[in-house]
């Protein structure tokens, strides 16, 4: 699956740049795949899987998915 990680998500792995590459053997919860890279579900505003948008905590991913995660928008 890709996996795309916008704003501070990034600092979670000190990933180099936002698309992380990920092989899943089986369709897993997006919860799961988070907590294994130490992100937690409550974090993540907005989940969109293969161009639609999901509750985070009610997306189930497979390997062929394409994820992109957002968190809450702040500032002004």
């Amino acid at each position: 699956m890709k996996l795309y990680l916008d704003g501070y998500f990034t600092f979670y792995g000190n990933y180099p740049h936002p698309w992380l590459e990920l092989e899943l053997k089986e369709a897993t919860p997006l919860s799961a795949v988070l907590s294994n890279l130490g992100i937690p579900i409550a974090d993540v505003h907005l989940a969109i899987v293969n161009g639609e948008v999901i509750p985070p905590g009610k997306a189930i991913i497979s390997g062929k998915d394409e994820v992109k995660l957002f968190p809450p928008m702040d500032g002004g």
